[in-house]
Formats: C-alpha cells, sequence, structure tokens
C-alpha cells in the first residue's frame, strides 16, 4: 500500500465579541451591518464582501451571487458560519 501524504495542518484564530459575534478571523477584521448581516468576513481562506437583501437574504458572497437567495438570521449564529469554507 502507498504512503500517502497528509495535508497540510493550518492553524486558524477567531475572536469573539461580548455577544458572541465574529469579530475577526486571522487578524482580519469581520463586519456586519444594522441589521446584524455579516457584510465582510471569512470565505474560502480570505475576507470577502457579502450581499443581503431587503429580507436579510444573502445575495452575493465574494462576489458570487448565489442561487436561490440564502435565508440568513439577524444574528450570527452556526447557520451563518456554516457555508464558510475556510
Amino acid at each position: 500500500m502507498p504512503d500517502v501524504p497528509l495535508p497540510e495542518q493550518t492553524t486558524i484564530t477567531y475572536t469573539y465579541t461580548s455577544d458572541n459575534r465574529l469579530e475577526t478571523c486571522n487578524g482580519q477584521s469581520v463586519s456586519y451591518d444594522a441589521d446584524g448581516n455579516m457584510t465582510s468576513g471569512p470565505l474560502n481562506g480570505q475576507t470577502a464582501s457579502f450581499t443581503f437583501d431587503f429580507h436579510n437574504r444573502l445575495t452575493v458572497a465574494g462576489g458570487t451571487a448565489t442561487e436561490p437567495p440564502v435565508l440568513m438570521g439577524g444574528s450570527v449564529g452556526h447557520s451563518k458560519i456554516e457555508f464558510l469554507t475556510l
């Protein structure tokens, strides 16, 4: 059986605010709009912009339109972080 190389391990550092909102990812700030939607944050190992419609549905992630719009809540929770690939 041939040797299979292990993937490199990468350390990712997150910081959170006192109300459990993601504040930084590897030292890069995360931004939110007035409705609590993440407008700038981690995506595929880089900082990306996120755009939401009037109903707080994600419409653009990192310059790519979402099809269909992804329903996002008004605050950061597990459902907001699950679609991010780091």
